[in-house]
Formats: structure tokens, C-alpha cells, sequence
């Protein structure tokens, strides 16, 4: 007797062991990413609590309505999950809702804290903020800036979905663990002896002009530019793989129809990963505005079709804001809670990977979520059979002319240090306008050209963090300052948007409209009052916070020239 009982139970567990084989890839990537978003609340909350006096999640303003709306929107998404044709859903949702037990056990435990610190807060006097140096106009599409949060405590007719963990700018060494095939001819990937001399090239600090002709990967000296000595940039050309010469590369196109194909506004990560990205160089006009953690990311907006594009990432509310300008398909996967409450709130068309994969496919050469690309034909085609994918007037992203007299200041270099991890530089050389992500050339990944604008945008914009994670809030709606690069030339302006759906314009010192280069990319980099900018190559220390006194410039909130250093 004793002989079967152990065997019955070895064959239990034989079994047990045996039960993650049935499961598809699909079905573990759905459980670990709730998961880990349950465990992620669990453990913020877990911290708070155990360091009651330290600042921690629960300081953020309505903290209770945003756990409430977490837990019912996890609920949801593990609702979501019980239902599909998972073989092992219910041992997984057995496991999802006991943590979600514990999120809501820990909830309870941390309400007397969260009212102390509200009672806290309203006690002590706070010092007074000065005001934006611009107006903000209050439109009644919009709750006020400060409400952007969960629209209700209850699910949204079943959209909402997995919240994606969001990465951190990593450092060089996490870089270096990447191992990637040799033989896979699929997608082309910088080597990494490449990767090496690129990091040896930007400590040595050595100017490089971009017209150079690429050296061999043997050789580790370059020669610096006479020409200008004072600009310390590097400059850092990747090498086109041998394996990759007879690639083709995907065309732009046109879908046939009545009327005008609707635009396109793809969310591309920016992470140092994910570089070089595929597909920006189609675009009308490449948004890049800051998130969290250090990083930025791009919306390509585009009136033509795309082909390969990536790698897709999440949504954020303050991106719609421009995509609603021209009424376009807002492609992302996944989003924070505030952008997918403002996603059903401003009810633009939008396809979200997580619950529409067919049009997209993942890369092997790539780690995730570094690794989710689309083409723009299948993206169309998907998307048409579920939406009014024609529009029947042409799209006009920015009002295009002739501009009849450029600004008098420089406009051949702009530099923004977005994060001690990332800074951007932009420079005007053979006509057009190339970008230097620390130091490195912004490539196309497949075509291995160079990224190209006839004219960049410095917007300035409110900005303010809004949770424990680092999340951004941007004001788009009002106005404020800004300068145009263009041919060389720098011409600051005033931007105006009055409503979600209206298009932002920019209005010139004189009263005028500007008008942008029609058959030309533009750049639109947006930034706040507190990210340092500068028009002129300038001389940083390093070792201190602060920069020496020639080398200090005035920020672009501030209407005088830098100075040169």
C-alpha cells in the first residue's frame, strides 16, 4: 500500500513538472506579464509600508482611487485571461488572483497610512510655485491637467490590458551580454566589434566628420578634423554587414482608394537597446519627447504607408495629444493606466499589439520588448477591416509654404541634454540636418543611411512627473516658446494649440505664420523649462554639477543668444 502512495505521487509529480510543456509561448507571456505587474504594485506597496516616514507610493495625490482603479483593471485582465482557450488558464488564474489577493490585503493595510500622509500634507504650507511662462487654456474636452488619471473604478468595456514594465536606461555593460546569431540573415544588427569600437571612439573624445569613409574594424585610430577644433562631438559611422548587401529594403507607398489613406502615428522606442531603429527616416514628422527613467521615445507620424517599423512600444497620453491632430491610427503595445484611460476618453482609432498581434511579429535577433517590429501594408490591411482606414480630405500634419525670411541667429547646431544617460546633438551638414544619439550617427537600421530633416523643431512645454515610477505629464494644449532650425537658420517662435484636435501652429516674433518645407522631414524635439539646451558646442565639467563659467549658456526659455565658448 505504502509502495502505491508513493507511486501515485511521483506520478504527480512527474506531472506537475510536465505541465508548462502543454503551454504555448503566448500563454506564458500573458501570465509573466501580469504577473509581474501584480508583483511590481505588490512590492511598491510592500516598501511603503515598511519605511513608513520615506517618501514611497503612497505620497502620490488620490493614491486610493489609483489603487482601486489597479486592482479592478488587473481583475479585469485576469478575467481577460480565464477566458481564452489557455490548457493551464486555470492553474494560472489560481496563482494571478492570490497575488491580487495580496494586493488588496496590503490596500487595506495601508489605508490608516495613506490618510496620515494626506493629513500631513494638507497641514503643512507649501512654497509658492511661480508660474508657467506661458498660458494654458482650458478646453472642455479635457479634465484639468492635474485629473488625468483612471477615468472610472471600473473597466472600460473590457480594454484594458497588461500595463507593460517599463525599462531603465541601462549601462554599457548590460549591452555586451548580448549574444546574437551569426548565421540569421532575417534583420541586420551592428556586430559587436562594432559595438566595441564605438564605445572605445566615444571615450577618446576624437571629431569625426559624417561624410568619412568608414575604416576597417581593425583599426582603432582616426584622424581628427582640422577644420573645427573647438566642437569635441564624436562621431561614430557604423559599418553596412557584408551579410546584409542584398537586402531589400521595403518601399514607402501609397494604398489605392477613394479619398487619402489615414495617417499613421507609431509609437518607436528609444531605449538604448532598441537602437537603430527601423522605418523613422518615412515619416512626416518623428516626435521625441521624454517618458521615464531617463529615456525618451519617437512617434513617426505618417501619411504613407511604411514598410518595416520598430520596435513598437507603449502608449502615452501626451503623444496622442499630437496624433489627434490629424485624426490618425495611433499604433502602439501596451501603455501606462493614464494612456489607455485617455485612449478610450479621446476615442481615437488606435491598435494595440497585445490584443491585435496578427500585424505584427517578433524579431529572434532582438531581446524583449526590445524586439516588436510591424510593416505598414499589414498594419493597413488589418486595421481596414475593422475601421474607416480612408479619409476623405488629404492630411496636413503642418501647414507647408515657402518661408519668405529666416531667422538671423545660427541654426547649424542644437544640443539637449535630456538625462545624465542620453544626450541628443543636431547638426546642419551638407544641406540637411543629421542626429548624434550620445555621440553615434542616427542610422536606419536597414538602410543603413543616415537619418535626414529639412527643418527641426525645439518646442518647450510643461512638464511634470506624476508617479513613483518617473511617468511625465506634458501640456500641449495652450501656448508657448519655441525655435525653428532650418537651412542653417534659427527663428524663435511662439506654438498655439487651442484644442486636442486642432493642429499646432507657429506663430513668428513679427505675427506670422510659419511655414514648413513641404517635401522634407521634420524633427520635433520637445523638452521643458529645466532641460538644458544649447545652440553652440560648449565645454562641460564633468566632475561637477555645475559647467565652468565659459561654458555656461542661457537656457531656451530665455530669448538671448548662448554664449560661444
Amino acid at each position: 500500500m505504502r509502495n502505491r502512495s508513493v507511486f501515485f505521487l511521483l506520478l504527480v509529480f512527474v506531472f506537475l513538472i510536465a505541465l508548462p510543456s502543454y503551454a504555448s509561448i503566448e500563454e506564458l507571456n500573458g501570465y509573466f506579464e501580469i504577473r509581474d505587474t501584480i508583483k511590481l504594485m505588490n512590492d511598491e506597496m510592500e516598501k511603503g509600508l515598511k519605511s513608513k516616514n520615506l517618501p514611497s507610493i503612497f505620497d502620490e495625490n488620490e493614491i486610493e482611487f489609483k489603487l482601486e482603479s489597479f486592482i479592478a483593471f488587473m481583475k479585469n485582465r485576469v478575467s481577460m485571461y480565464a477566458a481564452s482557450d489557455s490548457k493551464l488558464r486555470f492553474h494560472y488564474v489560481k496563482k494571478l488572483n492570490s497575488l491580487l489577493d495580496e494586493t488588496t490585503a496590503l490596500f487595506y493595510e495601508a489605508r490608516p497610512l495613506i490618510k496620515a500622509k494626506r493629513e500631513a500634507k494638507l497641514n503643512k504650507t507649501e512654497p509658492v510655485i511661480p508660474p508657467v511662462s506661458y498660458s494654458t487654456i482650458t478646453h472642455p474636452y479635457f479634465d484639468s491637467i492635474d485629473f488625468r488619471t483612471l477615468a472610472s473604478r471600473e473597466p472600460i468595456n473590457g480594454d484594458y490590458t497588461v500595463i507593460n514594465p517599463i525599462p531603465v536606461e541601462t549601462k554599457k555593460e548590460s549591452v555586451k551580454t548580448d549574444k546574437k546569431p551569426e548565421k540569421v540573415k532575417e534583420e541586420p544588427v551592428i556586430a559587436k566589434k562594432e559595438e566595441k569600437q564605438q564605445e572605445k571612439a566615444a571615450e577618446t573624445k576624437i571629431e569625426k566628420p559624417i561624410e568619412t569613409t568608414v575604416k576597417p574594424v581593425e583599426e582603432k585610430k582616426t584622424e581628427p578634423t582640422k577644420q573645427e577644433p573647438v566642437k569635441k562631438e564624436t562621431v561614430v559611422v557604423t559599418e553596412k554587414p557584408k551579410e546584409e548587401t542584398n537586402k531589400v529594403i521595403m518601399p514607402v507607398t501609397q494604398p489605392t482608394g477613394d479619398g487619402y489613406m489615414r495617417p499613421m502615428a507609431i509609437m518607436i522606442e528609444n531605449h538604448n537597446q532598441a537602437r537603430p531603429q527601423s522605418g523613422l527616416y518615412a515619416a512626416d514628422i518623428v516626435y521625441e519627447m521624454p517618458v521615464e527613467g531617463g529615456i525618451t521615445r519617437f512617434m513617426g507620424l505618417y501619411t504613407k504607408l511604411p514598410g518595416l517599423i520598430g520596435p513598437v512600444r507603449s502608449c502615452r497620453e501626451y503623444f496622442v495629444d499630437r496624433a489627434l491632430e490629424v485624426d490618425a491610427l495611433y499604433v502602439h503595445c501596451g501603455g501606462s493606466p493614464m494612456g489607455y484611460a485617455y485612449l478610450a476618453k479621446s476615442k481615437i482609432r488606435s491598435i494595440d499589439e497585445i490584443k491585435n498581434s496578427p500585424p505584427f511579429f517578433r524579431d529572434k535577433l532582438r531581446k524583449a520588448p526590445h524586439n516588436l517590429y510591424g510593416k505598414g501594408e499589414a498594419i493597413y490591411k488589418y486595421m481596414s477591416k475593422r475601421t474607416d482606414m480612408r479619409v476623405k480630405t488629404q492630411p496636413i500634419p503642418l501647414n507647408y509654404g515657402i518661408r519668405g525670411e529666416l531667422g538671423s541667429d545660427s541654426g547649424d547646431y542644437l544640443r539637449i541634454n535630456y538625462h545624465g544617460n542620453y544626450t541628443l546633438v543636431i547638426k546642419y551638414e551638407k544641406g540637411t540636418y543629421h542626429r548624434y544619439m550620445n555621440n553615434i550617427l542616427h542610422l536606419d537600421r536597414e538602410t543603413k543611411k543616415p537619418l535626414e530633416a529639412s527643418a527641426v523643431v525645439l518646442q518647450v512645454a510643461s512638464m511634470r512627473t506624476v508617479d513613483a515610477i518617473g511617468r511625465q505629464e506634458i501640456s500641449f494644449i495652450g501656448s508657448g516658446t519655441a525655435w525653428i532650425l532650418e537651412k542653417g537658420k534659427r527663428t524663435k517662435v511662439t506654438w498655439h494649440k487651442t484644442a486636442p484636435r486642432s493642429k499646432t501652429v507657429y506663430i513668428d516674433e513679427k505675427g506670422v505664420e510659419y511655414l514648413f518645407p513641404e517635401n522634407g522631414q521634420v524633427w520635433v524635439q520637445v523638452v521643458s523649462p529645466s532641460h538644458k539646451t544649447y545652440f553652440e558646442p560648449v565645454k562641460e565639467n564633468k566632475d561637477s554639477a555645475k559647467a565652468s563659467p565659459k561654458a555656461e549658456v542661457k537656457k531656451t526659455t530665455k530669448s538671448k543668444n548662448t554664449k560661444k565658448s
